[in-house]
């Protein structure tokens, strides 16, 4: 392991309370009337945008990933 993965676990043998996981966060897909998981996400100007697997080619159309 190298110090160079950001979500690498790192182990503090000293620790006296438990590390506190990274939240999760819900994102849909942006299809109009979709409400699949968006599992495709594309950054754009205000934030990511996510669309899942049907319409992942709307997302990297209007992105041109």
């Amino acid at each position: 392991m190298t110090g160079d993965d950001p979500d690498a676990i790192i182990v503090d043998p000293e620790a006296t309370e438990p590390a506190v996981p990274k939240k999760l966060e819900d994102h849909w897909c942006f299809h109009t009337d979709c409400r699949q998981w968006g599992c495709f996400g594309f950054n754009g100007r205000y934030g990511t945008t996510w669309y899942c697997g049907e319409h992942r080619s709307e997302g990297e159309a209007q992105f041109k990933r």
